[in-house]
């Protein structure tokens, strides 16, 4: 949690942070420091199943990520990491700039008031939390530098026109037009 929308407002925070408390799971919390802040101002520590932490390398926060039943976020950017690592994921937010993965299934957005709930359909229900996992390709196949290092090599002349296997054809008429 960062956004100004969720960690400023006092009533907001300490809902989501009431959902992380009573959480049927442990809860990792890397706080950002503007979010630590204002967690003690709403009274709230390591408390029930919630567990805050120093913000993360980013790196060691994928690993974290990567081992979660669920995340609960309000990043943009953690949604679609979630949807490529099959983690199912919340969003405390009203509207997302990565649609894709709320079309998908994999991700839902969710109000303070409703987290508790749906945190615990996903932890408790297999077949939601498996229903939330299947999208690891919404951003692609993870092949997009292949395919552009070998349209620059066919554009440099160092490679046949015979690039095809992995979309390379269409992507050359695409750049011809």
């Amino acid at each position: 949690m960062h956004r100004p929308r969720n960690v400023d407002d006092a009533t907001r925070l300490r809902q989501i942070v009431s959902a992380l408390e009573d959480a049927p799971l442990p809860v990792i919390f890397p706080a950002h420091p503007r979010t630590e802040k204002q967690l003690s101002r709403v009274g709230s520590s390591s408390e029930g199943s919630l567990r805050v932490v120093d913000p993360l390398e980013y790196l060691d926060f994928l690993r974290l990520l990567d081992g979660a039943t669920a995340v609960v976020t309000d990043s943009g950017g953690v949604q679609e990491e979630a949807s490529l690592l099959s983690v199912p994921c919340l969003t405390v937010r009203p509207n997302t700039e990565r649609p894709k993965t709320v079309e998908a299934g994999v991700n839902v957005l969710v109000e303070p008031e409703m987290l508790d709930e749906k945190l615990r359909t996903v932890v408790y229900d297999p077949d939601r939390r498996e229903a939330m996992t299947g999208a690891r390709d919404l951003y692609g196949d993870g092949r997009a530098g292949e395919r552009i290092a070998r349209l620059l090599a066919y554009r440099l002349g160092e490679e046949s026109p015979d690039l095809d296997a992995h979309g390379i054809d269409d992507l050359l008429e695409t750049a011809a037009e």
